[in-house]
């Protein structure tokens, strides 16, 4: 693995959720944290639900640390996850980024993959 995730933020969401068989269920929880990547390949990188400390992704959304490209910053680079890969891919304008090093945050929400908490 090419990356590590360190999360920073855990909370859980108060009221119901629903599992994926649209079942009433709690333990959704919001996760924020960095990932540290160390050698980035241009065919995308693992992220499971797991890394994030979840059972189940509902939604992610991840920022590059650097979000400005190119000459003068005039390119935007973006990170986007595939959702069936289970995997992320970086992005400056519509090409993929060159390999090495990044920091990315993640903001996810889904199920959690420790006991219930009750609020």
């Amino acid at each position: 693995m090419a990356n590590k995730v360190s999360a920073r933020f855990h909370r859980p969401l108060p009221g119901g959720g629903f599992d994926s068989a649209g079942t009433a269920k709690q333990g959704k929880v919001e996760v924020r944290g960095k990932i540290s990547v160390t050698t980035y390949s241009k065919s995308g990188e693992s992220l499971k639900a797991s890394d994030l400390g979840l059972l189940t992704i509902d939604w992610i959304d991840i920022k590059h640390e650097n979000a400005a490209a190119g000459k003068e910053g005039r390119e935007a680079r973006e990170v986007r996850y595939n959702w069936s890969d289970q995997e992320f891919y970086i992005l400056v304008g519509e090409n993929p980024e060159n390999a090495g090093s990044h920091t990315l945050y993640f903001n996810a929400f889904g199920d959690t993959a420790r006991e219930t908490e009750l609020i």
